[in-house]
């Protein structure tokens, strides 16, 4: 179990500020209470967290410079014999997961047990990279899969990370 030493919390204090994320609602294209998500080409139903998946791809896409061919949005994976999804992870050339994103809707508090959720998940993953969002505040891991040990940092590196 992963927890939080008061000096990681005062840092995640420090994270809570406005990520600027949500600014790209307005580049989501809109139709019929349905998003269009450029990684998996289709339209997919409105919800807020569906809502932050989509700015975070086009944030990563604009920002990072991130294809949409190197991203990866609910796919299934088995952890521990149990079939789980993951929110989006992003790949490098070579097919190699480099980010795992876990996204919540706007406002949902970005506790604990999520971080322990997102990492578990990339336990399967191995991504050096784990960020955690609600659209306004962000949460970032370096993980150390060697030393068994994280990281929280303020900003990604550059792609492909």
């Amino acid at each position: 179990m992963v927890t939080f030493n008061i000096h990681q919390l005062l840092f995640l204090l420090y994270m809570e500020h406005s990520s600027g994320i949500l600014e790209y609602s307005d580049q989501i294209q809109l139709r019929n209470k349905q998003l269009f998500d450029p990684v998996r080409k289709l339209w997919v139903n409105y919800t807020p967290e569906e809502q932050v998946r989509q700015c975070v791809i086009l944030w990563l896409h604009d920002v990072y410079k991130v294809p949409f061919g190197r991203m990866s949005v609910e796919k299934s994976i088995k952890i521990f014999k149990q079939t789980k999804r993951f929110d989006l992870v992003v790949f490098d050339d070579h097919l190699t997961p480099r980010l795992l994103v876990e996204c919540k809707q706007p406002n949902h508090p970005i506790l604990q047990k999520i971080f322990e959720q997102a990492a578990l998940y990339n336990l399967e993953m191995k991504a050096p990279y784990l960020a955690i969002t609600n659209g306004f505040h962000w949460l970032l891991a370096e993980i150390d899969f060697g030393a068994q040990n994280y990281q929280l940092i303020k900003q990604l590196p550059n792609y492909p990370f």
